[in-house]
């Protein structure tokens, strides 16, 4: 992918972002734990002991540097939702090898929550959207901690992922979904990922672990006062629900959403779509056909193999991708200018131009 499709991309998510973020007012909360969160944040206080969140109020505290405002908290919000939509564009490029799927996945990223109205109170928010960042920003330096072999960006991943389960332990159930980033891209069969995975997994663990401690006495916890069944036909019940809102839409939208601000920011999207696949036709036209990674198209014939993740996740230990992919966490010393995987079928998809190092 070249400097500029990512360029393009990036600022296409920045100009939806800005078509739904001028719709809010800094003012609009509801009244109840804003004053609450305001007048902690004011004084330099995260912790929630009650809740067994010692960092719960840390995402909310660069709102209070503007005092006596919500101003603060409003913008503090906004920057945690583009950089998630941003993270996720990143995660989604990594994984995939498709700027315009990633592309996509970013945008929902950044607007698709048609029945949260969480997502629009400008101070509570806060408490929600920075953990969500933290969250992404763990998975991607865990899938960069491994392409790059960097064992310092694997401890930084960690940290980033402890903090946030000690801030809001709900990230914790999709924080044990990290490790399986890396044996994605490396394969089930490599044992380096296994361990690589491993390490980012027993420091989730370890967080949701100090969390337990408290709430096994349910007497003096704020999670079990609000109600909690354990029972699987209730928890599916649940899940089915909070899918539904989010789904639903899809299929039935809601009549909220049938304004003009929702067009205008479905034009800008479809306009940013347009403006990265030129971009990628244009770097793709006339390129030659890619070189393949060290060990595949050697005796076996594989160099005109179009291997999509699926294939390389479970390829067989002898398998050319096994080799290539599972062998060391860093990747081979090939890379290409182009916009699209392999295994993608968008037109505009050329064969890559290679470039050794």
């Amino acid at each position: 992918m070249t400097a500029r499709a990512t360029l393009l991309a990036a600022l296409a998510l920045a100009a939806v972002w800005a078509t739904q973020f001028a719709l809010l007012a800094p003012t609009n909360f509801t009244r109840t734990d804003e004053w609450l969160y305001v007048s902690l944040t004011s004084r330099g206080i995260v912790d929630c002991p009650h809740m067994q969140r010692p960092l719960a109020l840390l995402w909310a505290l660069p709102g209070a540097l503007l005092p006596h405002r919500f101003i603060g908290f409003h913008l503090t919000d906004g920057v945690y939702v583009l950089l998630s939509g941003w993270l996720v564009f990143l995660l989604a490029r990594r994984l995939s090898g498709d700027v315009l799927l990633a592309l996509l996945a970013g945008v929902f990223a950044l607007v698709w929550a048609p029945r949260d109205m969480n997502r629009l109170l400008t101070v509570q928010a806060t408490v929600a959207a920075g953990p969500t960042f933290a969250t992404l920003l763990a998975f991607v330096l865990l899938v960069e901690s491994w392409v790059r072999g960097r064992v310092l960006l694997l401890a930084f991943a960690g940290a980033v992922a402890f903090v946030a389960v000690r801030s809001y332990e709900a990230t914790a159930a999709l924080m044990l979904g990290g490790p399986l980033l890396v044996l994605w891209m490396a394969g089930i069969r490599s044992r380096r990922a296994w361990i690589w995975a491993g390490a980012f997994g027993a420091v989730v663990v370890f967080a949701v672990a100090l969390t337990a401690l408290f709430l096994r006495r349910p007497e003096a916890s704020y999670q079990f006062a609000l109600g909690f069944d354990p029972r699987p036909r209730a928890v599916i019940g649940r899940l089915a629900l909070q899918f539904g809102w989010h789904l639903l839409p899809l299929v039935m939208p809601p009549p909220a959403l049938v304004t003009v601000a929702v067009g205008v920011s479905a034009a800008v999207f479809v306009l940013g779509c347009g403006l990265v696949a030129a971009d990628c036709g244009r770097g793709n036209a006339g390129s030659s056909p890619a070189l393949p990674p060290r060990g595949e198209g050697q005796g076996g014939g594989s160099m005109n193999k179009r291997e999509d993740p699926w294939h390389r996740a479970f390829s067989a230990p002898g398998s050319s991708a096994a080799r290539t992919r599972g062998s060391s966490p860093a990747r081979p010393s090939t890379r290409t200018t182009s916009c699209c995987p392999a295994w993608s079928s968008w037109p505009w998809c050329a064969p890559p131009t290679p470039t050794h190092i």
